[in-house]
């Protein structure tokens, strides 16, 4: 547990090498505990050594094959490497087997989005956000997509729900600008550049 706890605050900062080698101790007294495997995965990861994370991700489902979080972090590893397909499988097996964290969802809406399937992506979109309404980052990726295709009504519903959830991120007040212009509705645009100013002088 010392080894573990050690390995996770040397992992926080982003000290890789150091954290995998406590990793080991810990595997050495017990090579039945999942996260040790997951947390030396994501070290690898972190040191690009896609190869060896993979190793340790596999071993963690030796393990226990309906963890979830290790189908994640294999996807995120299979992405890095080019393989896109497999990533999607990766991450719907994540899903499947109960990891259900908006981060999966808006990786998948990448891929789509990536792939040209609109719809699809904008569904992942939405799922994220449901999981963690907290995070502008989903709301604006989904609004700049849904800019792209011309859903301009949706967009401002979507620009919306951002300025209220996260008033203090400027991308909402300059997108529903843009969108508004681009409806034609210039006095609004006009009175959301005002509110933009008065908030970020």
């Amino acid at each position: 547990e010392e080894y573990m706890n050690q390995g996770k605050l040397l992992l926080g900062q982003e000290k890789y090498n150091e954290a995998i080698d406590s990793f080991k101790k810990a595997e050495k007294i017990n090579n039945l505990n999942i996260d040790l495997y997951v947390y030396k995965g994501i070290c690898f990861a972190n040191l690009d050594e896609t190869d060896n994370a993979k190793n340790e991700f596999s071993k963690a489902l030796k393990i226990n094959k309906a963890e979830g979080v290790v189908y994640f972090h294999l996807g995120n590893i299979e992405i890095l490497q080019g393989n896109k397909a497999k990533g999607i499988e990766y991450y719907n097996n994540a899903i499947a087997s109960g990891f259900d964290d908006a981060q999966v969802y808006f990786s998948l809406g990448l891929m789509n989005e990536e792939e040209g399937n609109i719809d699809t992506a904008l569904r992942n979109y939405s799922k994220a956000i449901i999981k963690d309404s907290n995070r502008p980052d989903i709301r604006i990726r989904k609004v700049r997509l849904l800019i792209v295709s011309k859903m301009f009504m949706e967009a401002v519903q979507c620009l919306d729900e951002l300025i209220l959830s996260n008033p203090d991120v400027f991308e909402g007040y300059h997108l529903k600008n843009l969108v508004l212009i681009e409806m034609g509705k210039y006095q609004e645009a006009e009175t959301v550049l005002s509110n933009a100013i008065c908030l970020f002088p």
